[in-house]
């Protein structure tokens, strides 16, 4: 029996943020699940520990030909996107990761070990799909796999003349009746002291099938003038997909992540991109600093298919329309620019609610993986 002893306390796995107390506490007690681990392939389904990495999910699978609605990032572990709701690769054919898990297994207060499905303890298994880990502590998840094979995808870099065409594409995409359920799309804009501080945009893309070039994908990925040297579609594995996408990011540096979510609005869009590349002006010249603003599609197809299984604990239905999820993200190195990046990042995504209220394409949804101290 867990009793109140007036302790702070958090639980802790793999980890998906390295914001400050998104996996630890201060003066209070950190319940490591860095021991859960393991992962069986099952008929029909791959069992893994909460703290079993995404990374190793992956290559397991990809032996037998089958993969899973999981992360694009290889570092992370289970647990740190599949309570969250969490976007992946296959989010638009197969919902978020959430929708996909078949069984979680969860430590209760009592310290009663249950298993929550379909089946036993329904209401819980719904409302851990999203919640994120304050109805129990989740020791295993048991997800859905299918077929795959090699997936088209990777990083177009161009420059941000071109920024405005690419989120016309984007929402055209979205409002299409018959919008490929194969594609996920990132758009992103912002500034790096690795590119000189000058501002750059970058599209992140994949599609589904073993299939180059696939048409879907030609507004995002013929945009001109490209940064051909740094450009990289391919054909490879789910396994390489995501690990790709964990090395481009950065490691031991100070990082903090902000969101909201609008409605998939091209007047809204264009002035999110223009109030976020404003209020980068007073930071260009910092040294060591990375800052972006990515934009993430919630298509209708990825709602409808959270319905299709059941729903989960998100509060997103497809009847809203497709959403983009809107991503302030600041990578850097001093502590001397703590107050300077967030309250930067503070400032522009304040503006872009008070903008995108009046336009009345505001969605009352915050991306928890994504979430900072609201």
């Amino acid at each position: 029996m867990i009793k109140p002893l007036g302790v702070n306390f958090a639980i802790r796995g793999a980890g998906m943020q390295p914001l400050p107390g998104s996996a630890n506490v201060q003066g209070g007690v950190t319940l490591d699940l860095r021991r859960f681990i393991g992962i069986d392939i099952m008929n029909g389904f791959v069992q893994g520990g909460t703290d079993e990495l995404w990374g190793k999910v992956y290559e397991k699978l990809d032996a037998f030909g089958l993969s899973v609605t999981g992360s694009r990032s290889a570092i992370g572990g289970i647990g740190g996107r599949a309570l969250q709701g969490g976007l992946s690769f296959f989010s638009s054919s197969e919902g978020f990761i959430c929708d996909n898990i078949l069984s979680f297994e969860v430590v209760l207060a009592s310290g009663e070990i249950i298993n929550a499905n379909a089946s036993d303890n329904e209401d819980l298994w719904r409302a851990l799909k999203g919640v994120g880990n304050n109805q129990g502590i989740v020791t295993r998840f048991d997800i859905w796999t299918f077929k795959q094979g090699l997936i088209w995808g990777g990083t177009v870099f161009y420059f941000p003349s071109s920024f405005p065409s690419q989120l016309e594409s984007l929402v055209k995409e979205l409002h299409k009746p018959n919008t490929s359920k194969e594609t996920h799309l990132m758009l992103s804009i912002g500034y790096s002291f690795l590119m000189g501080n000058s501002i750059m945009c970058l599209n992140q893309l994949y599609c589904t099938q073993v299939f180059e070039n696939p048409p879907e994908l030609d507004p995002f990925t013929k945009v001109q003038p490209q940064i051909d040297a740094l450009n990289i579609m391919r054909l490879h594995s789910v396994k390489d997909a995501a690990a790709e996408q964990s090395a481009s990011g950065q490691a031991q540096v100070r990082c903090a992540y902000m969101n909201i979510t609008v409605k998939a609005d091209l007047g809204t869009l264009n002035a999110v991109s223009e109030i976020y590349t404003a209020e980068l002006k007073p930071l260009k010249g910092f040294e060591n600093v990375t800052l972006s603003l990515t934009l993430q599609p919630y298509p209708v197809s990825l709602m409808e298919q959270s319905t299709e299984l059941r729903g989960n604990s998100l509060g997103l239905g497809a009847t809203e329309g497709p959403l983009v999820s809107i991503l302030l993200l600041s990578c850097w190195e001093s502590e001397e620019y703590d107050n300077a990046v967030l309250e930067i990042m503070k400032d522009a995504l304040d503006k872009i609610k008070v903008d995108a209220t009046e336009r009345n394409q505001l969605v009352p949804f915050i991306y928890m993986n994504y979430a900072f101290r609201h």
